[in-house]
């Protein structure tokens, strides 16, 4: 099951390694991502911060690039994703 929540791309984030925003599996269709890092610059990490838990589905390693390789946003989008999980 894909997750129903904006991911994040943030790999220069200190926390992105243990947040699932980062490390989900993202959906091959309709998946969110911030538009950019919603993260202020130069914080261990953001309001949007979500635990990985025991048990979640995730990409090992993300640090791989892979969130910023399925981000793309449409142009109809103008380049928004949702909030929440």
């Amino acid at each position: 099951m894909s997750p129903d929540l904006t991911m994040c791309h943030d790999e220069d984030c200190p926390s992105a390694e243990g947040c699932y925003r980062f490390r989900a599996v993202p959906s091959k269709i309709g998946q969110s991502f911030f538009a950019g890092s919603p993260r202020t610059p130069g914080a261990p990490s953001c309001a949007y911060y979500m635990k990985l838990e025991p048990g979640d589905r995730t990409n090992e390693g993300r640090g791989d690039g892979t969130a910023a390789r399925h981000y793309q946003p449409s142009a109809d989008s103008g380049g928004r994703g949702g909030e929440g999980r």
